[in-house]
């Protein structure tokens, strides 16, 4: 078979291989009978591409002429009883993309040269004999993701060079001889340097590793003093081992703690997921990436709804407020959905494509969106609680006469803190997004009057009835003129509602009739504002 390419042989009773094909780019030999030495002839094309040999009993060293593979791209040799020096079975390739050489008995040192294979994604050597030290090279792998060397014979420091390594997510050193203390360079997802001799204090450095996430295991070493506080910051992290060394026992017990409640919630979450696919009491939940509560939670809180928790009615729903048992305050937000499914299904992905976007969005001057969730006919909305409420209640001393009383100061920083809201949303996202909504009303004040940017448009899918579609897409008097003519929302619709909000923020007043004024200059009448005798202290809030 002179033209066979690929010869694949997994998984059978075969035990004797006697003739290679030139043109052969892939070999397989895995969970069958093969035993004894790797043929010489496997190598006589010299065209191999891929060769895996596992969980087989071949023994005895590496063919030599895998020296002079110049295509190789993946060598698996994996628990097997090949032996033999590391050095002397392999050359540098530089087109090799996975080299697995697990539970077998190499010995032999890291040649420095294997930094110049620069395609190299997954290198595996665990359970070996392989000694020395991690060369510094090792930064010049940038496409490396996985390292593992388990239970060798290595030593030295790790290098700190492995910190370059910008692609590497998992590396496990553990089982071996290394020193020294833990570079503090090094960011992955998992991250395993157990059962060796390493010293000196955990780098605090480590606890700004949001990216770890599965594994960070320094146990059976000699670490000293305390566990850095920066630790409580791994919210992500499932295990963290840090057990048989000499570190302090308070920040630890803190630590653990913060797991144990994360991992917790974690699990409710999981619960309730599983609990809204597999029934038709919710339709979608959609949360913030750092979960610190469930919406079963909040319903608990407010005790599935009960009207003693209202604290507004909004132009599409209830507004509830909720006190958790960790004493975190929240508004939730309680709009009914529509009854024609079809226009809720159009847009349902593009929609909750948008509120997971909210959810992530993080600024001083807007909203904080906990989560979303659909449930017997009604829409939730989680938000921070902000104290002092509408900014339109507090300009026109709704709830409080003294609040009519705003200095100037205040109201400049509320204008500006609502600017860079908007610039915010405008030009620091990508792709941008649109308010739809300012007003008055959907700015939120906190009790210092730092101003907060509330409702996102989201009430814009409640209304199957086309004939209001422009009344579901801007709000009443702070609506841009030309969104009546094109329909089309833009960035310029929220700078002209800001506008509007600007100025009735100066006014004390709606300016309605000045806008009207400003608009048609010509046709002043009566009930118009004559633009041209205007004074500033006849415009401004006295």
């Amino acid at each position: 078979m002179t033209s066979l390419v690929i010869f694949d042989v997994d998984t059978n009773q075969l035990s004797d291989f006697r003739k290679n094909s030139p043109k052969l780019t892939t070999v397989r030999f895995s969970d069958s009978n093969f035993s004894g030495e790797l043929p010489q002839h496997l190598c006589s094309g010299f065209a191999l591409e891929d060769v895996s040999v596992k969980n087989d009993s071949f023994t005895r060293p590496l063919p030599e002429c895998l020296r002079n593979y110049s295509r190789l791209t993946v060598a698996q040799f994996y628990k097997n009883q090949f032996t033999g020096n590391i050095t002397n079975a392999f050359r540098v390739y530089l087109k090799l993309e996975k080299l697995d050489l697990s539970e077998k008995q190499f010995m032999g040192e890291i040649s420095v040269k294997w930094g110049e294979c620069k395609n190299l994604r997954d290198l595996q050597m665990d359970e070996n004999k392989i000694s020395g030290r991690i060369p510094p090279e090792i930064r010049k792998l940038s496409w490396l993701q996985r390292m593992t060397r388990e239970n060798n014979e290595l030593s030295g420091e790790i290098p700190a060079e492995l910190g370059n390594v910008q692609m590497l997510y998992k590396l496990n050193l553990s089982n071996n001889h290394f020193s020294g203390k833990i570079p503090e360079s090094i960011g992955l997802l998992s991250l395993n340097l157990s059962h060796n001799n390493l010293s000196g204090e955990i780098p605090s450095e480590i606890g700004n590793l949001v990216s770890l996430q599965t594994l960070l295991d320094l146990s059976s070493n000699s670490l000293f003093r305390e566990i850095p506080s920066s630790f409580i910051k791994l919210t992500s992290l499932e295990i963290l081992n840090v057990s048989n060394s000499h570190l302090s026992v308070l920040v630890f017990t803190i630590v653990l703690a913060t797991f144990l409640m994360r991992h917790r919630q974690l699990r409710i979450q999981d619960e309730e997921n599983r609990i809204v696919k597999n029934s038709n009491i919710s339709k979608s939940i959609i949360w913030e990436k750092e979960g610190k509560f469930t919406f079963w939670e909040v319903m608990n809180a407010i005790e599935n709804f009960d009207d003693k928790y209202r604290i507004g009615n909004g132009g599409f729903g209830i507004v509830y407020k909720a006190t958790l048992s960790s004493g975190l305050t929240i508004a939730v937000k309680r709009l009914k959905i529509t009854e024609s499914i079809d226009i809720l299904e159009t847009n349902r992905l593009s929609f909750e494509n948008e509120i997971r976007t909210l959810t992530n969005i993080r600024h001083c001057n807007i909203i904080k969106l906990h989560g979303f969730c659909t449930r017997k006919g009604f829409m939730h909305f989680v938000y921070e609680y902000i104290e002092r409420g509408s900014f339109r209640n507090v300009l026109y001393g709704l709830d409080n006469e003294e609040d009519k009383h705003l200095g100037w100061d205040k109201r400049v920083r509320i204008v500006q803190g609502l600017a860079h809201a908007l610039s915010y949303l405008h030009h620091d996202r990508s792709p941008s997004i649109v308010h739809r909504y300012v007003s008055l009303g959907n700015v939120l004040l906190e009790l210092d009057y730092e101003p907060r940017l509330s409702d996102f448009g989201t009430t814009r899918l409640l209304s199957p009835d086309l004939s209001n579609w422009i009344a579901i897409i801007g709000s009443y008097g702070y609506m841009a003129s030309e969104l009546a003519l094109t329909m089309k929302v833009t960035e310029q619709c929220d700078v002209y509602s800001f506008g509007v909000v600007a100025l009735e923020t100066m006014m004390g007043r709606h300016p309605g009739k000045l806008l009207d004024g400003l608009s048609w200059p010509s046709t002043s009448t009566s009930e118009n504002i004559n633009v041209e005798s205007l004074l500033l202290k006849d415009i401004l809030d006295h």
